[in-house]
């Protein structure tokens, strides 16, 4: 047998391919870095930098597999040989790689793996001419959906439905009625491959009728009138002829920024602003790398190595053109509040101010509407509206699936007149004149010492409250010295400078609800979070931070004694 021959130009394609290899033959459980260090005769350091850890490359093998099933294209010369080619494909490429499969599903991608069929099929269908008028009295939409086609696969999506599907004509299809029951430890099988395009709410059957295209066999339908359905482009624009909510925003700024850590002293390597308009409507877009004038942190999360940065503008270069992008408009970000904190501390240390009055979190916006996401990760989010991920923690890319995703997102809010969560952003006022650390790049996941957390404001240790707790807070009164007060979730005000300014009053600041605490403080007292479900259920009183910063002012002293 001969030896295994040595690389000298080793890349991440490399090592995916490699990686898809021994899936395909073993299982994700088979594959170990060291293993694949051996097969591809290279040093494990070197998987270590290309693609980084191992959930990283389960990722990576995962888009990998959604890239490679969005290029399936129709392949005939009728409308009915060019979907059954579709159908076909699809089948052969989800039998040829079980296990991959496997791992889109347990990431709750499903919809999206099937989305770039779907798309081709409906294209088909359309070109055929397949469309009747619309009911007259047409569905009302859910709040717990954005109206958007939804498309299953009846043989190749395991999740059990409660009734079986069925054709336009009333009659259980022989391929598409069955419900798919894959065997243990097995992937579910695409067989039959009969396609549905439903359209509805999401919370349950479509009202309006399925059209059913049978690839190999299906019921013959042609006595009936098909429904109608529209593409999403097309329900976004029906939407927004709708009546729109005079109190929302009149424009957006969506934001992505790739950082060297989550500290405080920790720098933005990379920005990214998708200019939206009132609507959802797309305007522009601007992206930019940042020189972060000290280690660029995680490497093989965001791929911005020290080379590439060193030629990058500091952001006091690129702060005036940033603002330009963010100034009258409300930023969105997923998980807003990290992005909103990042781009503040870069203004503060420029001594500069963000032009941002209010920010909207896409996460919070989903809870919103009901969304029925399996986590709140930006992969899910896009997931569920159909949006193609390239290239997950690039700033330009996660801005733009942020931005596609947004659109439905607000169109939904609008459609069922949903209250926009929007949060207040008061910008920094306090900055370090510290010279930044300067260190060298971290090779792999563990971090480097340069790369520890630290303290871009000084932090002091807080002494213990002076005043005796005089009990819970009574709604109409003031705030009393010595009551303890807990936080939950995103604040307009950085978390700590708030703690601060009611340390200053007196108060004493709780880490945790007990039966002793006096006032949680949230912005979403719905949220869930163990502090809010404890505050409901020892009785805790629950107020805003809007209401809580009015009642600072005016803070009455501690009791004698």
């Amino acid at each position: 047998m001969k030896g295994k021959e040595t690389r000298t130009h080793l890349g991440r394609e490399d090592v995916l391919a490699a990686a898809e290899r021994l899936v395909k033959r073993h299982g994700p459980r088979a594959l170990t870095m060291r293993g694949l260090a051996a097969e591809l005769d290279t040093a494990v350091t070197s998987i270590y930098w290309h693609v980084g850890n191992r959930e990283s490359l389960l990722d990576a093998l995962v888009e990998r597999t959604l890239a490679d099933l969005g290029e399936i294209r129709p392949v005939g010369r009728t409308p009915a040989q060019r979907v059954v080619s579709v159908a076909r494909a699809l089948r052969r490429r989800l039998l040829d790689r079980p296990h991959l499969v496997a791992m889109v599903h347990e990431r709750g991608l499903t919809e999206r793996m099937f989305l770039p069929a779907q798309r081709s099929l409906v294209h088909e269908v359309h070109g055929a001419g397949l469309r009747a008028p619309a009911r007259p009295t047409p569905c009302a939409p859910s709040r717990s959906s954005s109206s958007v086609t939804s498309w299953s696969n009846a043989t190749a999506n395991a999740r059990p439905r409660s009734t079986p599907a069925r054709t336009n004509c009333g009659r259980r299809g022989r391929g598409a009625g069955r419900r798919a029951r894959p065997r243990a430890g097995r992937t579910p099988r695409s067989g039959g491959a009969v396609h549905h395009l439903r359209q509805g709410s999401g919370d349950g059957p479509a009202r309006a009728g399925e059209l059913t295209a049978g690839a190999d066999r299906g019921a013959d339908c042609r006595s009936r009138p098909v429904s109608s359905w529209t593409m999403l482009e097309d329900r976004t624009t029906a939407a927004s002829a709708a009546p729109w909510p005079a109190a929302y925003p009149t424009g957006y700024a969506v934001v992505d920024v790739e950082t060297t850590g989550l500290a405080r002293d920790d720098r933005i390597v990379s920005a990214a602003v998708y200019r939206v308009g009132a609507q959802g409507e797309i305007e522009d877009h601007w992206y930019t790398l940042v020189n972060p004038r000290r280690d660029p942190g995680p490497v093989w999360i965001h791929g911005l190595t020290s080379d590439v940065l060193a030629g990058a503008p500091l952001f006091e270069e690129i702060a005036e053109e940033f603002a330009s992008r963010l100034e009258g408009r409300v930023l969105v970000a997923h998980n807003a509040v990290f992005d909103w904190s990042m781009i503040a501390r870069e203004y503060a240390r420029a001594e500069r101010t963000a032009p941002v009055r209010q920010r909207l979190c896409t996460i919070a916006l989903a809870k919103e509407l009901a969304l029925p996401l399996p986590n709140h990760k930006l992969e899910s989010l896009a997931a569920h509206f159909g949006v193609e991920q390239r290239h997950a923690h690039n700033a330009l890319d996660d801005a733009r699936v942020l931005a596609e995703a947004f659109r439905p997102s607000l169109l939904a809010a609008a459609g069922g007149n949903v209250r926009l969560p929007l949060l207040e952003c008061r910008p920094l006022t306090e900055w370090s004149d510290g010279v930044p650390r300067i260190g060298r790049q971290s090779t792999g996941p563990t971090p480097s010492a340069s790369y520890r957390p630290g303290s871009w404001r000084p932090s002091r240790k807080r002494p213990p409250c002076p005043y005796p707790n005089p009990g819970r807070y009574e709604p109409g009164k003031p705030l009393k010295q010595g009551m303890r007060v807990a936080f939950s979730g995103d604040t307009s005000v950085e978390r700590d400078l708030l703690e601060d300014r009611a340390v200053e009053a007196g108060l004493h600041i709780a880490t945790s609800v007990s039966r002793l605490t006096s006032l949680l403080v949230t912005n979403d007292p719905d949220s869930g979070t163990s502090k809010t479900v404890k505050a409901r259920s020892f009785g805790t009183p629950v107020i805003d931070e809007a209401a809580f910063g009015q009642l600072l002012q005016d803070v009455a002293p501690a009791t004698d004694g």
